[in-house]
């Protein structure tokens, strides 16, 4: 008499989400509609637009063979780590040697002290020091990868002489990249008449 009861008063319920359905509603994954079929379905373009292709100044830009625009998560991951690694084997070192690294490395002030904090944290500061070799990754991601390595494992390996020439050689290009920034005065005479 219960389920008598329950049957009777569902059925009203079935029988009033009938009538709202609209038969075009039913059918309307089989009725191909206009606006779905010009919208793409894929989120991005499969290939570089045609506006990027001529922004690039490369020449082999139409022959495919162009380097992709950027890099992948997974490299930028992988440069991430590897910079933060820098910074925790930077941390081993004395800061005389710290600042002869990053010197030849050409990186700021900012890194040096920023590694000279993570120094000063005690064993119990370990998720302070994660943080901050975070930011010291962050801080060396702009320097030359190969350059950095070769630094680092020169000073590892007590290397004074593979050091300094990795130094001087930065210091003589540095050294001309900012000769060659210098604005040229051409306007004044090279033997102008000393005055008496």
């Amino acid at each position: 008499m219960a389920s008598a009861a329950a049957t009777a008063a569902a059925a009203p319920l079935r029988r009033s989400l009938l009538p709202s359905l609209k038969p075009s509603c039913l059918f309307s994954s089989l009725a191909p509609s206009l606006h779905r079929l010009s919208l793409p379905r894929a989120l991005r373009p499969a290939g570089p637009l045609p506006s990027d292709a001529e922004d690039s100044d490369d020449s082999n830009a139409g022959d495919g063979a162009a380097e992709p625009l950027r890099k992948s998560r997974n490299d930028l991951k992988r440069e991430a780590r590897r910079a933060v690694q820098w910074g925790m084997d930077l941390a081993k070192f004395s800061p005389l040697q710290i600042k002869r690294i990053l010197r030849a490395a050409s990186l700021e002030r900012e890194a040096f002290d920023a590694l000279m904090l993570v120094k000063r944290f005690g064993p119990d500061v370990r998720e302070g020091k994660r943080r901050q070799f975070n930011y010291i990754g962050r801080l060396l991601r702009g320097a030359q990868p190969e350059l950095m390595d070769t630094l680092i494992q020169a000073l590892k390996d007590g290397d004074d002489s593979r050091l300094l020439a990795l130094m001087n050689e930065n210091t003589f290009l540095m050294e001309d990249e900012e000769i060659e920034d210098l604005p040229h005065d051409e306007e004044q005479p090279s033997h102008a008449p000393l005055p008496k």
